[in-house]
């Protein structure tokens, strides 16, 4: 399928056989004028070969544009077994971890444990119990992610902190305390539990320099902040994005995720992005009867939904890259329930990347 496509781009640029003769015409009698028709014939066979090598290479330059980035075939695992394969558990005392502070590169369980209590004492999470601490060596198998995860017991539960194994990039940590008899909130007001947050992202070893964009609140003891990414002016990254939950009673950190997935925009000067027009035309084949109810650009996470590449028995590995994309919206009314679906459509390529379903 891929070589027919590029074998269509191929002719939708290549110059048709008239249009060669033409050109190889005129340049031969701009040759023939100024030499008065004295030019040596070698001459003017290397002027005509160039000429050719010239439209070989406007030929080639139009194929490779259009083989630039485009959805690739699904990486897969099997679909059912969840997302973790287990490779190693160990449990370690606290005087089986070296003192001396391990160097960045260092990817032990003993680096990683040091790490780990270094994370709790910096957010002064006293409740955990640092004597005894279990080190899980994994693989996310929808990132395709080696991790290492490093676990306490606390007061109410385990806390966790997670790193990638091979970069050693912090990915999150967890320590969910509920305080049932507190009197009165560490944090009075909304703008001291957004103070709360703000001054944990810029302590934590996680990507700096991002905007903050939103605050989700659950209860009054679990709120979540996002501070994302902006690669492209107006658009942010919600998987470039760091995810901080503080709990406004304890004034504690409760939780925290780091999204590690850049947009790739490969779009050149003079490359002319969809319409929504063109986008909806694209959509067609998938909506149905269903109602278009929103149509926004956005940066996405490809995950080949409505596409023929998506396994039929096995599932997806994420995608390595976010892409800009027209995100069309569909809704229809149903007697009981009611159907929503998104579709993804890349905002220069007009290549179908994915979407979601609800309803």
């Amino acid at each position: 399928m891929m070589k027919d496509k590029m074998m269509q781009a191929y002719d939708s640029i290549r110059p048709t056989a008239e249009t060669e003769e033409r050109i190889l015409q005129q340049i031969k009698a701009r040759a023939e004028l100024a030499a008065q028709g004295k030019r040596p014939v070698a001459r003017r066979i290397i002027l005509i070969a160039a000429c050719i090598a010239v439209l070989a290479a406007v030929s080639a330059a139009g194929v490779a544009a259009y083989l630039k980035w485009s959805l690739p075939e699904p990486k897969t695992y099997p679909a059912g077994i969840g997302f973790y394969d287990v490779h190693t558990t160990e449990t370690y005392l606290s005087v089986d971890i070296p003192t001396e502070p391990a160097a960045p590169q260092d990817i032990s369980d003993e680096a990683f444990a040091q790490r780990a209590v270094g994370l709790l004492q910096l957010l002064g999470l006293t409740d955990a119990d640092t004597s005894r601490m279990t080190i899980t060596r994994q693989k996310h198998m929808g990132w395709d992610r080696e991790e290492a995860l490093v676990s306490f017991s606390g007061d109410d539960g385990p806390i966790t902190a997670t790193f990638d194994a091979q970069s050693g990039y912090l990915i999150g940590l967890s320590d969910i305390q509920w305080d049932g008899n507190a009197q009165e909130p560490v944090c009075k007001t909304e703008e001291e539990a957004y103070a709360l947050a703000a001054s944990l992202y810029e302590l934590l070893p996680v990507p700096q320099g991002y905007s903050y964009r939103s605050c989700t609140r659950y209860d009054e003891q679990f709120w979540c902040y996002d501070f994302c990414n902006e690669p492209l002016e107006g658009f942010f990254n919600a998987y470039e994005m760091v995810r901080i939950a503080v709990n406004p009673v304890t004034g504690k950190l409760a939780h925290l995720v780091v999204f590690y997935v850049p947009l790739l925009d490969d779009h050149e000067e003079g490359d002319v992005p969809l319409t929504q027009a063109q986008a909806e035309t694209i959509a067609q084949a998938h909506q149905g009867s269903m109602e278009l109810t929103g149509a926004e650009v956005k940066i996405v996470l490809p995950n080949w939904l409505f596409t023929d590449k998506l396994p039929a028995h096995d599932d997806a590995v994420f995608s390595s890259v976010t892409r800009l994309a027209w995100v069309l919206t569909y809704e229809q009314k149903g007697e009981m329930f009611d159907s929503k679906m998104e579709l993804y459509v890349d905002y220069y390529t007009g290549e179908i990347l994915g979407g979601d379903i609800a309803g």
